[in-house]
């Protein structure tokens, strides 16, 4: 009797997973230069410190296939 309770489980989680279709896609708009304009202006503006800056605009350019 357990067994066909966690079989119904198990096939119950299965089918609800499968009713989703939705997909998480991220859409880069921006240009890598944008990009490191927008991080110069937070670094001159004191929001983010230079080694931040350094952090985030080699990240970025690893992330676009930049060299």
């Amino acid at each position: 009797m357990r067994v066909n309770y966690f079989v119904t489980a198990i096939v119950l989680v299965f089918i609800v997973s499968g009713c989703s279709n939705e997909t998480n896609v991220t859409h880069i708009n921006t240009t890598l230069g944008e990009e490191i304009v927008a991080l110069k202006k937070a670094l001159d503006s004191g929001a983010i410190e230079q080694g931040q800056y350094d952090q985030l605009v080699e990240g970025l350019s690893l992330s676009r296939g930049a060299k």
